[in-house]
């Protein structure tokens, strides 16, 4: 995963930003703990390295690769929405009884659809690995959650077949108990 930001990052700002970002990445995999601080000073250095809109597209991107590499997830969905007959039936199953660790409510074409990583233990604050081990008292970077925008926007954009428009309102890695995401379409 971490080689993938690099790649992504080589690829939209070039290899000297990639590099000045992912300085220090031989600590990745000492321990879930020192990767996941690696992984929130990365991100300090790409807020300080680029623009709003360029980190948002990589990590879009990380989260749209993550989301191809992940195929259960999106399996998953797939195959609940194969047993409903609309979609609107899809979307009231999945507000009434969601895939653990997720939930959704829906307003006409807007949808929120929440992680719970807390769902799945006291102390988890994201499902990525990456950052799973980050200490309670750190919060990360939104940038970092562009990631899961980009996951979330290839999971729907699949899911209904058309384009989504994707915004992350709140995120657990941040310091919310849960990540919300809006969703229009």
């Amino acid at each position: 995963m971490v080689e993938g930001i690099a790649k992504v990052l080589e690829k939209r700002c070039g290899k000297d930003t990639s590099r000045k970002v992912m300085t220090g990445r031989d600590q990745v995999g000492a321990s879930k703990r020192d990767t996941a601080l690696w992984v929130k000073s990365a991100m300090e250095r790409m807020d300080g390295l680029l623009g709003s809109k360029e980190r948002t597209a990589v990590m879009e991107e990380c989260g749209r690769n993550c989301c191809d590499i992940n195929k259960g997830v999106a399996s998953t969905f797939m195959n609940r929405k194969a047993g409903c007959d609309s979609l609107d039936e899809f979307l009231e199953r999945e507000a009434q009884k969601p895939v653990r660790g997720t939930k959704l409510s829906r307003k006409g074409n807007e949808i929120r659809f929440y992680y719970t990583p807390r769902s799945f233990g006291k102390g988890m604050r994201c499902y990525c690995q990456l950052v799973s081990a980050l200490p309670a008292s750190e919060t990360m970077s939104p940038t970092y959650c562009m990631c899961s925008v980009g996951f979330v926007k290839s999971l729907w954009e699949r899911l209904l077949d058309k384009p989504v428009r994707v915004s992350l309102v709140r995120s657990a890695i941040t310091g919310s108990d849960e990540c919300e995401f809006k969703i229009r379409f």
